[in-house]
């Protein structure tokens, strides 16, 4: 399906990578795209796959899995509307590092491998722009490793909320929330389940949260962002 070019654009505005582009650049990506939708839980790819393209997130989310060796499944982090993802295995040729799943109904505008190729060929400067998305990436876990060399479990859980319900192309009426278990939660913050809930229920207490059914409301940003300091 066709993407309606103009729409995806302004979408994608507040992308820190597709934003930044020049318009030229950005609309020959988002021209060369199609639209792919997911259902809740299905495999965007898998660990191991060979490379297919890179993904933006039109609509919904997408959670990054990987196996450690005791045989457990780990998140590696959530992936939000309005931001990009796939490009390093696009990059290197190398296998995909993750699984990659649609959390709810996902739509996604996908840059075929083949496409991309034909883009590099054409400018050297598309190799250039996906690199500086993988700088974005490593940089944002390089914060992540920082954050749990030095900061507390309550920090940390505070930047992940603020992090998480910070861009919303698709804003909808009531607080801003993410859809989130509390076993996902512990695996990004790197506590216990019962941490996790322990810290929760004093956000919640505080009137920072709301905890409803596997999601997180966040409704004193300025209050959770006092704990980053």
């Amino acid at each position: 399906m066709v993407l309606d070019q103009l729409k995806i654009e302004a979408l994608f505005t507040g992308d820190p990578w597709l934003g930044s582009l020049p318009a030229e650049r950005r609309r020959a990506l988002l021209g060369a795209s199609h639209l792919r939708h997911f259902h809740d839980g299905e495999s965007i790819y898998r660990l191991g796959d060979d490379p297919d393209g890179i993904y933006g997130i039109i609509s919904g989310a997408v959670r990054m899995l990987n196996y450690p060796v005791d045989g457990g499944q780990l998140m590696n982090g959530i992936i939000r509307t309005g931001r990009w993802f796939g490009e390093i295995s696009v990059l290197d040729g190398g296998p995909r590092p993750h699984d990659a799943l649609a959390m709810g109904p996902t739509a996604l505008a996908c840059v075929p491998l083949s496409a991309w190729r034909r883009l590099a060929s054409a400018s050297p400067s598309f190799t250039e722009d996906l690199a500086r998305l993988s700088c974005q990436r490593i940089r944002a876990v390089l914060v992540n490793i920082n954050d749990f060399m030095t900061r507390s479990a309550e920090s940390r859980l505070a930047r992940i909320l603020l992090d998480l319900t910070s861009h919303r192309p698709d804003r909808g009426d009531g607080p801003p929330g993410v859809r989130l278990c509390q076993e996902d939660v512990a695996d990004l913050v790197g506590v216990s389940r019962q941490s996790v809930n322990r810290i929760l229920r004093q956000f919640e207490t505080k009137g920072l949260v709301s905890i409803g059914y596997a999601r997180v409301s966040v409704l004193q940003r300025e209050g959770l962002s006092a704990y980053l300091d």
